[in-house]
């Protein structure tokens, strides 16, 4: 434990500095989260202004999810895009011998080598539009809906690793595989509005083939109060099963990797 603290210190730090290096681009990310986030928000309130509730839905409980929607797009912006999309060009050009010479978990160094913390006014903007969300609708949660809530929020940032970490080891068979990420990404961005609100087919799809109202629909749903059981359950399933299966993939995908001196 204690090493696995030290190296997660020795990163933490380097990303840091790397960050530091150009503050006036730290602070401009502020404005761009602020922008991001006035456009979400104004998308919504022009549906809401003449559609009024949407199957259920009121507006401000739809900010909530557009909050937890913000939360899981500043993970994938400071966290996934940067390290596991650069895996791809890794393996094409061979440096990801480097890698693997380490005396490190790979999977873990390739997942969290660094971090950019300017995607952090995302996670920020996003827990106060969830909380702004709350408060308007008139929810009030309690000790148990906020634990709930923090548990399927972490469970939900688990699921788009899983999701995205397997898309990006095809890169271990195919040349270029960029695109598939990007289809996952543009699935993930349905997330910005509650999947009940979509109905039919669709909403079946962004639930249980991409797990898109596990990822930002059911958890504001906990914290307003209104998640059902099986939503809750299957989150905290659906995690374990996501990551089970990464891991598994990665380490098939270790096997299939030639390296460039071979």
């Amino acid at each position: 434990m204690r090493r696995w603290t030290r190296i997660g210190r020795a990163l933490v730090r380097a990303s840091l500095q790397q960050d530091l290096e150009y503050r006036a681009n730290f602070l401009a990310g502020f404005g761009a989260t602020l922008a991001q986030a006035v456009w979400s928000v104004g998308v919504v309130a022009v549906i809401y202004h003449y559609a009024g509730a949407v199957r259920g839905w009121t507006y401000d409980q739809a900010l909530a999810v557009v909050g937890m929607f913000t939360i899981v797009n500043g993970f994938v912006e400071g966290v996934l895009r940067p390290n596991v999309q650069g895996l791809v060009q890794q393996v094409r050009d061979g440096t990801f011998d480097f890698v693997l010479v380490k005396p490190v978990d790979s999977q873990v160094l390739v997942s969290l080598r660094y971090v950019r913390f300017a995607q952090g006014w995302d996670v920020l903007a996003g827990l106060a539009l969830v909380g702004y969300g709350v408060a308007s609708s008139g929810a009030r949660p309690g000790v148990l809906e906020v634990a709930t809530f923090a548990t399927m929020l972490l469970a939900a940032l688990v699921m788009v690793y899983g999701l995205w970490l397997m898309s990006i080891t095809l890169s271990f068979w195919f040349v270029k595989v960029d695109n598939v990420v990007e289809v996952v990404q543009a699935g993930i961005e349905g997330g910005r509005y509650p999947v009940d609100a979509l109905g039919g087919w669709v909403r079946i799809v962004l639930t249980f083939v991409l797990p898109v109202g596990f990822i930002t629909t059911f958890p504001a749903s906990s914290v307003l109060g209104r998640a059902e059981p099986w939503q809750i359950v299957g989150s905290w399933g659906g995690a374990v099963l996501l990551f089970a299966l990464s891991r598994r993939t990665w380490r098939m995908a270790l096997r299939h990797y030639t390296s460039a001196s071979s």
